[in-house]
């Protein structure tokens, strides 16, 4: 098992450097977070402490290098708020939330079920994060695909081109 790399951001000390990108990426996006903020006892599940808060848009954030599994969900699915299962670098894609509740019906849970289905491409629960920020709500893709909005290009590139090696603080360099 490869072991993720300590990284120094904006005064945190993230426990992976995905962590710390996307940190980046909500910087980049004007998404206000807070890291690590509070621990949960989960009972059978264990104790768990959510990676991020973003308290404008009511909701946590869990960040994984690849798809959630049946226990990682369970734990976020948990929590007394929605939680966005981002797994991955910040790309060009809508984001899997746990609560979702649809404006026109009243809402309804999506399930570890409904979860495979977006890995394998459904746009069902899917967030578009650059349209959150903008609208200060979560803002989900019913159905549409996340190519039909704008793109948040230059918080994708912040993110991707963050570099913490030998003292970087993350910030992209200007040529």
């Amino acid at each position: 098992m490869i072991k993720a790399i300590e990284t120094q951001y904006q005064g945190y000390r993230f426990r992976s450097r995905l962590e710390a990108k996307w940190a980046v990426f909500f910087d980049a996006l004007g998404v206000k977070w807070e890291y690590e903020i509070e621990g949960y006892d989960m009972g059978e599940l264990g104790k768990y402490l959510p990676d991020f808060y973003l308290p404008d848009l009511g909701c946590y954030a869990e960040v994984k290098p690849s798809q959630f599994t049946e226990t990682q969900w369970a734990k976020c699915e948990a929590l007394p708020e929605p939680c966005l299962l981002l797994d991955g670098v910040p790309g060009h894609k809508g984001w899997f939330i746990t609560q979702y509740m649809a404006e026109t019906d009243g809402g309804c849970s999506p399930s570890l079920d409904s979860y495979e289905q977006y890995v394998s491409g459904d746009e069902f629960g899917r967030v578009n994060l650059d349209w959150s920020a903008h609208k200060g709500r979560i803002w989900y893709l019913y159905g549409e695909s996340i190519d039909t909005y704008e793109s948040p290009d230059e918080a994708i590139s912040a993110a991707r081109g963050a570099r913490f090696e030998h003292g970087e603080n993350g910030a992209r360099r200007h040529r």
